[in-house]
């Protein structure tokens, strides 16, 4: 049995140009329909991870400097994270310095 990439992206509605470019149709599209903050809090999402995390399990590790213990991040932690950078708050190297963010404690 073979199956047809082509047209299973057809029958779903993803190849709307028909010329086998859809998939660079869909990134333009999803591009313009974000927000030039949401575009920036993206690319700082990006440099935090590629940073911190950790390939082999898809987790998220900081190094606190001052301690040199490892600090497990969460997804709250990291997006936390990324909005402190946007504000100017933190950079990718430290994390915001909120002792009442339950995310950046030993428990995360």
């Amino acid at each position: 049995m073979l199956i047809d990439g082509k047209e299973i992206l057809e029958s779903c509605g993803k190849n709307k140009g028909g010329n086998g470019d859809s998939e660079e149709e869909d990134i333009d599209e999803d591009d313009s329909s974000m927000s030039a903050m949401e575009k920036e809090l993206a690319r700082i999402r990006g440099l935090l991870e590629k940073e911190h995390g950790n390939d082999y399990d898809m987790t998220y590790t900081w190094l606190n400097p001052n301690m040199g213990e490892k600090v497990p991040l969460s997804s709250m932690a990291m997006d936390e994270w990324t909005h402190a950078i946007y504000s100017g708050l933190a950079d990718k190297k430290h994390p915001p310095t909120d002792p009442y963010s339950p995310h950046f404690g030993s428990i995360n």
